[in-house]
């Protein structure tokens, strides 16, 4: 699965003032419905003016992974009842 991810460094007048920004993400199933998201959401960050560089980064990742740590399987407690 891949999950892309607009990335941007705001203008600062000190170096390192300002962290990396993440602006918006999305998966590769979202982006096949929804192809221009991440380029009109650059194009608009861009007329703002506030970052010196704005990009989309593609993050490979495990789907399963994913899964796993949003629906932990829940292992049953052997008790005894005295």
């Amino acid at each position: 699965m891949e999950i892309h991810v607009l990335i941007g460094k705001r203008k600062c007048s000190d170096h390192g003032q300002y962290a990396l920004d993440t602006i918006a993400c999305i998966s590769d199933d979202e982006l096949i419905a929804n192809p221009y998201y991440l380029h009109d959401t650059r194009q608009e960050y861009l007329i703002y003016g506030d970052h010196d560089a704005i990009e989309v980064f593609t993050f490979t990742v495990d789907k399963g992974e994913i899964e796993k740590r949003l629906y932990p399987l829940r292992d049953s407690i052997t008790a005894t009842c005295v």
